[in-house]
């Protein structure tokens, strides 16, 4: 017998035993995460669309510190870490001419700033920096009254108490 017919006998036996062989059960496949989508993104889309429309010059960018998501996560983390990324720096900084500069946490729901984040804010306040937490657009505008932002336009939000008293 040859070589080839050798091999052939071998794989052909291989697989007839295979086909022979029980089918082990399958595993049960593990049931579905419920993907709650992301609450924070939809303030932040709104929050965005205010200060474009509200605080024209002014220049914004977000801060990627996120370290969820990735499928290495232990990796990512590290990576960022290497690259100067602190977690719990707020998400979004506004900063228009004149100077003036305010940093937004956005939250969503009845979520709150965890304890690093309220730690990094407090440094930030210690150097002179004007941090807030908000949860909509209503908010940043309150936020961006506070800090001094030239506003152009306002969400509608009426104030219930008034700034100043009225002069007679």
């Amino acid at each position: 017998m040859s070589y080839a017919d050798e091999l052939h006998r071998r794989g052909v036996a291989a697989i007839k035993a295979k086909m022979r062989a029980p089918r082990e059960p399958r595993k049960p496949k593990p049931a579905k995460r419920v993907k709650r989508g992301k609450p924070e993104a939809k303030v932040s889309v709104a929050v965005r669309q205010f200060i474009r429309r509200a605080v024209p010059k002014a220049f914004w960018f977000t801060i990627p510190n996120e370290t969820q998501g990735s499928k290495n996560e232990k990796h990512h983390l590290l990576a960022r870490k290497a690259a100067g990324v602190v977690s719990g720096v707020p998400d979004l900084c506004v900063m228009w001419p004149g100077g003036g500069i305010a940093w937004l946490e956005l939250k969503a729901g009845k979520n709150t700033a965890s304890v690093q984040q309220n730690d990094i804010h407090a440094v930030m306040r210690d150097c002179g920096q004007k941090v807030y937490v908000v949860w909509s657009a209503d908010d940043a505008e309150l936020a961006l009254r506070d800090a001094g932002a030239p506003l152009t336009g306002s969400t509608g939000l009426r104030m219930a108490v008034p700034v100043e008293p009225l002069a007679r």
